[in-house]
């Protein structure tokens, strides 16, 4: 029987491209012109169809049974084997939290989805470690945060003496922990220098000590509000740069006490480490970075959308493999990323951060957190006008705005192939092709409908089946055609309504 640590060892092996495997592919390789080249690192055992889900889990089952059991069929089928003893098939439910070395298994879809579980589990986020997640079938195992999108079992196999308990007491589900954040503030004390980072001198300003004075204390304000245990790196002062910090480590061969491989240890459900950028004076937006072998997950999106708003961007989410804080935490499994704020020698950039300083750092911790914090007062300098000579005071009341969605909800049958969305809208991020709607066997849970008058659509705000309750996702359910704009009185939707 392997041990935790064994299986610990096994799957970062499998991010690094170095496991000890006779299904590792050694160089680059191609032979099905269906699929992308495979990249060094990639597992493909029956060598058909190039790297799929299911050749990780097959590897995975062989190796942690040494040799005794092979798991057969596709993915939606891995749960119809004859398992041997010790293993278990558990359902999720809302209150299972998967401890690293499970196998969670997605049925929701024609030949389904597997995966490794990760360390770190939450009962809403688990972190998964996965083959073919783009359908190319041509990366090495990819670290990648799932919210429980389509998970519907996990395979249990029987790791050292340590038992798995699903927390689950009379339906009852147990108070969350508070999300425990670390921020940190780029640049400023370390075994090296004070470094100042980049520099403003026509503005006297420098990075360290613009983003330690202005930035991090104030998120810290809005996340305590939202009753986040958040810490600041260096404490109260922030007197240390993690970069040097970690590299120090590195120099030491210490991959414990310093840095990031001190933060890993602690427990952060996410650590956000903040900075600014410098190049020519025209130089603008911000942007966030994660290491390439991560896929951004929620949490870098709404950075990116809150960058955006006040500051512009200049380049969509960054994936980087050159960033040491970047590689160890994808490399520790820690939820981690870089935000550039902004330029700090445009002036542009400074004022506007300056401007709207209170918004905008109150929704960078919304972004963290995933919700609204108090109440949104919005831009500080736009007031309300009157008539000369009035007396009155100016209205409070804002205009009621125009409806556009509804709580209606209800069970859509598709009849032709739908593409799903994170969001709604036509600039919505679609999901994988597999998790597309196609026919009435991939019906859906309706929550509400949205009304999008500009691409004159019909939306649904949507849930799988298999995940009633988890993750929200959007589908197109026709075109608006009807005269008086009714979606019930539609008569060339994309599927029938079966409404509750």
């Amino acid at each position: 029987m392997k041990t935790q640590k064994q299986v610990a060892e096994r799957l970062r092996a499998y991010v690094n491209g170095t496991v000890d495997s006779p299904y590792r592919v050694r160089n680059w390789t191609h032979y099905d012109d269906d699929f992308e080249t495979m990249e060094p690192g990639c597992i493909d055992v029956d060598h058909s169809f190039h790297a799929q889900c299911m050749d990780l889990v097959i590897d995975y089952c062989l190796w942690i049974s040494d040799n005794q059991f092979r798991i057969r069929g596709n993915a939606k089928q891995a749960i119809d084997n004859a398992l041997p003893k010790g293993w278990k098939i558990i359902p999720n439910e809302r209150a299972t939290v998967p401890k690293q070395g499970w196998i969670g298994v997605n049925t929701s879809t024609y030949y389904g989805h597997i995966w490794l579980v990760d360390k770190g589990a939450t009962q809403m986020t688990m972190p998964v470690i996965e083959q073919n997640w783009n359908s190319l079938a041509n990366l090495k195992p990819k670290r990648r945060l799932d919210y429980y999108y389509g998970c519907t079992h996990f395979i249990v196999p029987p790791i050292s003496s340590n038992s798995a308990v699903v927390r689950a007491i009379n339906n009852v589900l147990p108070s969350p922990k508070p999300m425990k954040v670390l921020l940190v503030a780029g640049h400023g004390k370390g075994a090296y220098s004070n470094d100042p980072g980049a520099v403003n001198t026509e503005l006297d300003i420098c990075e360290r000590d613009f983003v330690r004075q202005k930035i991090v204390p104030n998120v810290a304000k809005y996340l305590k509000q939202a009753e986040v245990n958040v810490q600041l790196y260096g404490g109260s002062t922030m007197n240390q740069d993690m970069y040097q910090d970690t590299k120090y480590g590195v120099n030491l061969g210490d991959t414990k006490r310093y840095g990031m491989y001190w933060a890993a240890r602690q427990g952060f459900d996410q650590i956000v480490e903040f900075h600014l950028d410098a190049a020519s004076p025209q130089a603008s937006g911000g942007h966030i970075i994660i290491d390439n072998n991560v896929y951004k997950d929620k949490i870098d999106e709404r950075l990116h959308k809150v960058i955006d708003k006040y500051v512009g961007t200049i380049r969509d989410i960054d994936k980087r493999d050159n960033l040491l804080n970047a590689n160890v935490s994808a490399e520790l499994n820690q939820n981690y990323r870089l935000v550039e704020l902004g330029f700090i020698t445009n002036k542009t950039d400074v004022r506007n951060i300056e401007k709207h300083l209170e918004d905008f750092t109150k929704e960078i911790a919304e972004a963290i957190v995933g919700n609204v914090i108090g109440n949104n007062l919005g831009s500080q300098d736009i007031k309300p006008s009157t008539k000369k000579g009035s007396k009155s005071k100016p209205s409070k009341k804002k205009p009621k705005p125009q409806q556009i969605e509804w709580k209606w909800s209800g069970t859509f049958y598709p009849n032709t192939l739908i593409k799903v969305r994170r969001n709604w809208g036509l600039d919505g991020e679609e999901v994988p092709r597999k998790f597309w709607l196609n026919g009435e066997k991939d019906w859906v849970y309706i929550h509400s409908v949205i009304k999008d008058t500009k691409n004159k659509l019909w939306w649904a705000k949507m849930t799988y089946p298999q995940n009633k309750e988890i993750k929200y996702f959007y589908c197109a359910l026709g075109k608006i055609t009807d005269k008086e704009g009714k979606l019930k009185k539609e008569k060339e939707l994309y599927g029938k309504i079966k409404w509750k």
